[in-house]
């Protein structure tokens, strides 16, 4: 999985936001099609890096109005975090 990324910046803190990622087949989605494939559809998305797997989740965005972002669960590796992928 490689991704686009968007910053954002609300005048308190300055931060990125995923705005589409490309899937292992070469396609791209942005980042409303998986959110709305992971909560209407039961699509599961996950990222695999340093020996990995992590899971692809929808959270809201603590930091400014965004809304719902993509992020990846907590585990033992940063490597699999989706802000630490290649970019598209």
């Amino acid at each position: 999985m490689k991704v686009s990324v968007q910053s954002s910046d609300d005048g308190d803190s300055r931060h990125e936001h995923i705005t589409a990622v490309e899937l292992s087949n070469g396609s791209v989605q942005l980042r409303s099609t998986v959110i709305d494939n992971i909560e209407h559809q039961g699509v599961e998305y996950w990222t695999f890096a340093g020996g990995v797997v992590a899971d692809v989740v929808v959270r809201g965005c603590p930091d400014c109005g965004y809304g719902d972002y993509i992020t990846t669960l907590p585990d033992s590796t940063t490597a699999n975090n989706l802000l630490e992928l290649p970019r598209i």
